[in-house]
């Protein structure tokens, strides 16, 4: 799966988790419901300007857009806090995940 192909399928994923239509996204973020169309697709692949509009229509992060693997993720600021640490965490090499672990475990 390309890169292309990742961000249709969870720009499609995430505007229906959403409860909104094509139409509705597409006003949203100030482009025509075909643009919208042609991004779930992969027509055509919406430009950095446009992926920050999306991600702040549907409430999720930036990086909830580029993830892989298809999962529904809650909307609101703890989803938006659970994508930072995510992303935080994917840039550590092994040794400091798993320090990371254990500090977020002393936490529960």
């Amino acid at each position: 799966m390309n890169i292309r192909q990742i961000v249709s399928a969870n720009l499609r994923q995430h505007r229906k988790a959403r409860g909104f239509t094509q139409p509705e996204l597409a006003e949203k973020i100030e482009k025509s419901p075909k643009s919208v169309s042609d991004y779930e697709v992969g027509r055509t692949t919406p430009s950095y300007e446009t992926i920050e509009k999306i991600a702040e229509a549907l409430d999720v992060p930036e990086a909830a857009l580029f993830a892989v693997g298809v999962s529904i993720f809650p909307s609101g600021p703890r989803s938006k806090l659970l994508h930072r640490i995510n992303a935080a965490l994917s840039g550590l090499n092994d040794a400091e995940l798993a320090r990371a672990t254990r500090m977020i475990e002393a936490f529960r």
